[in-house]
């Protein structure tokens, strides 16, 4: 089928003409209007995004070339090449009349597709398939000689979000923005191409390494300036990864995937770029051993085990809850710092059933104490928690199954953890559900990541955590007293409450006291420790068990001269 648009009145397309026609094949609705276009209203389901990317193409002075897949009336699905082209109005230079070809491939003829079928088709990039295709062709040339080349792995880390907030079509948009400048940043030596999603792919034949960093330097640049996104403006921060042949592999697969660790190396360290070591691929393969004990572990007796350190009022200096904070002691390497394991942990499906058991122990060990001193317990929790399933759920099952109320519990998500996520939506709906059902919601390690008070006026939690890197050396440091009051600000702003982290002198202690906040922990309060010590510490901390005693565990502001609970001591992994 022949066919030609007109643009009849500006930003209006009407078919002008056709020759030939496809629907005799096709279940065409009877209200569907030919003048619509029976090539793009009767493409598959999934069809229907291309066609839009394909005109945004068109409009914008490009040929296009693609394959569109049509629903037969019997139901089966048939390949049809489509091909455009658009004519621009000499003086303006715009678009004014589009017109192109829309046939059949025969089944026997499906190889006249396979050129197309290697290209993405909505960046009109190369796909997976027809990068790997290249990369295999290079390193078939390269074999003898093995002249050096890079591959590139590049995300945007982006596209959830826009199509959650804005639609897939804005998104897509987006993508088809961000494919155009990486294609004018890499110029005609090297080759670009759209793997999934935001995910890219480059490929540099050139061997020098400075040109390789110079070429990621340029995409990074060119993805810098902002989107538009309807009437906002997306900012996105590429992360890239590269890995050279020969020294980082001789196959296609193992090239990529050796960018790709590269890539997630960058992201983990908050840098833009990396170049694979040979150390990555050891330490995720050092990784998946741990995660692999550390499943064994979970069914395992005595393996896992947690620790809780209180935290402590400022004004009336008792003990207000205390932090369930996990522990494993493997039995051929011994203790295993969380700092080593709970990473790991967060990006495995391990974290879900892991999270229940600490969530039951905690509940299991802490009820008593609830029941006899009102001392519940926060658990931490990953944003990985509070979507997928029903988080809530599993929470109110197992405060009824201690016979527990809910303020009994609190969940604690940091602030890094959470601005990291492609999309707050779904987890503000649990953490909504959370608070209120009356269990308290602390945002941990606040300062560290890079909340605005819009976003934070808009999570539903009681209180804020202050970073530790913030309350350490207040006495001497009046840049950490100026932040420690500005987060004390903030919260009084969002009606939240406030504890100090970190805190491990008297002099922080009473600095955290005198700048508002509403609690503290750390260090100089007490040490982690298991529940039967916590016990003994709850009960000699209680102001009416102290009496006058000065050195009793909790202390007043430094006007006081009270004495601190034990001598500071140094910090444990």
């Amino acid at each position: 089928m022949l066919f030609s648009y007109v643009d009849s009145t500006r930003g209006s397309w009407r078919l002008e003409w056709t020759a030939g026609d496809l629907s005799p094949q096709i279940d065409l609705p009877e209200e569907c209007p030919k003048a619509e276009g029976p090539w793009r209203r009767l493409v598959t389901a999934d069809g229907a995004s291309l066609v839009d990317a394909r005109l945004c193409h068109l409009l914008a002075g490009k040929t296009v070339e693609d394959v569109l897949r049509f629903r037969l009336a019997d139901g089966a699905v048939r390949l049809a090449r489509l091909q455009a082209k658009p004519e621009l109005n000499p003086e303006s230079r715009e678009v004014v009349r589009i017109i192109g070809s829309c046939d059949w491939i025969d089944a026997g003829h499906n190889d006249i597709a396979l050129g197309i079928t290697n290209q993405d088709r909505l960046s009109g990039l190369y796909n997976a398939g027809g990068f790997e295709q290249i990369l295999r062709t290079m390193l078939n040339e390269r074999a003898n000689d093995a002249v050096p080349f890079t591959v590139f792995s590049l995300s945007l880390d982006c596209y959830s979000e826009v199509s959650l907030n804005f639609g897939k079509s804005i998104a897509d948009l987006v993508l088809l923005e961000a494919a155009r400048r990486l294609r004018e940043a890499i110029g005609r030596d090297a080759t670009v191409a759209r793997l999934h999603t935001d995910q890219f792919a480059v490929i540099l034949p050139d061997r020098c390494l400075n040109k390789a960093r110079a070429l990621a330097h340029s995409c990074i640049m060119a993805l810098a300036p902002p989107f538009s996104v309807g009437e906002a403006l997306l900012h996105v921060e590429p992360v890239m990864g590269a890995s050279r042949f020969p020294q980082h592999g001789d196959a296609p697969r193992m090239l990529i995937r050796h960018a790709g660790l590269a890539q997630d190396h960058a992201r983990q360290n908050r840098q833009p770029f990396a170049v694979f070591e040979r150390d990555m691929e050891r330490r995720v393969q050092h990784n998946l051993a741990l995660l692999g004990d550390l499943r064994r572990a979970l069914s395992a007796e005595g393996e896992l085990n947690l620790v809780y350190q209180p935290v402590l009022g400022c004004e009336d200096r008792r003990v207000t809850h205390v932090e369930a904070l996990l522990r494993w002691q493997h039995p051929h390497l011994g203790p295993i710092p969380p700092g080593d394991f709970v990473p790991i942990l967060e990006q495995s499906s391990l974290i879900q059933p892991l999270t229940d058991w600490v969530l039951d122990r905690a509940l299991d060990e802490i009820g008593p104490l609830w029941r006899s001193e009102r001392i519940g317990v926060c658990i931490n929790v990953s944003p990985q928690n509070l979507v997928g399933r029903d988080f809530v759920g599993t929470v109110r099952e197992a405060l009824a199954r201690h016979n527990l109320p809910t303020d009994a519990l609190g969940v604690e998500l940091t602030e890094t953890q959470l601005m990291a996520q492609d999309s707050l939506g779904p987890i503000t709906e649990t953490l909504r559900e959370l608070t209120n059902a009356g269990i308290k919601v602390w945002l941990d390690d606040f300062g560290t990541g890079s909340s605005t008070l819009v976003r934070l006026q808009q999570l539903p939690a009681t209180g804020l955590k202050i970073d530790r890197g913030f309350t350490q050396n207040l006495a001497e440091n009046r840049r950490n007293r100026d932040l420690v009051r500005i987060s004390v600000d903030i919260a009084r702003l969002l009606g939240l409450e406030i504890i100090a982290e970190g805190v491990e002198t008297k002099s922080d202690y009473d600095a955290v006291s005198v700048l508002g906040c509403d609690a503290g922990q750390g260090y100089f309060i007490a040490r982690p420790m298991p529940v039967d010590k916590l016990v003994d510490f709850v009960r000699e901390s209680a102001p009416e068990a102290r009496g006058s005693d000065t050195r009793a565990p909790a202390l007043a502001p430094a006007a006081t001269g009270r004495a601190p609970l034990r001598s500071p001591q140094p910090r444990l992994n």
